[in-house]
């Protein structure tokens, strides 16, 4: 499982210092490694936005898309089904990703699809 230079921002902008460190220390327990953002995926995480993919105000949504994209991670969680889990999204993100060559398949998804019942 990977985190982002990206996701370790909005963290640190959060205001509840609690919360704050509780979710730094997930980080750290899980020993996650953390994505540096590069400019192969900034410049593609702007393209998203001049496609109107997603809405310009939503650029660090469409930077963990572009940092998934270009690390080929196979799947991108999140909570967020107006502009990240959500079938639409993927496949016109996958459009503009072959169209750019980029090929590795990507699952655009929430927590709830990829855990499992134990019977």
């Amino acid at each position: 499982m990977y985190v982002s230079e990206v996701v370790i921002r909005e963290i640190e902008q959060t205001s509840d210092e609690n919360q704050k460190e509780r979710l730094l220390n997930v980080i750290a327990e899980f020993d996650l490694r953390v994505l540096p953002l590069t400019d192969e995926a900034n410049k593609l995480a702007l393209l998203y936005l001049a496609e109107r993919i997603l809405p310009e105000k939503k650029l660090d949504d469409a930077r963990h898309i572009a940092l998934t994209t270009v690390n080929q991670i196979d799947i991108l969680l999140s909570w967020n089904f107006k502009h990240l889990a959500n079938i639409n999204k993927q496949l016109a993100v996958k459009v503009i990703n072959e169209r750019e060559g980029y090929y590795y398949p990507m699952l655009l998804t929430n927590p709830m699809e990829v855990l499992y019942e134990d019977d």
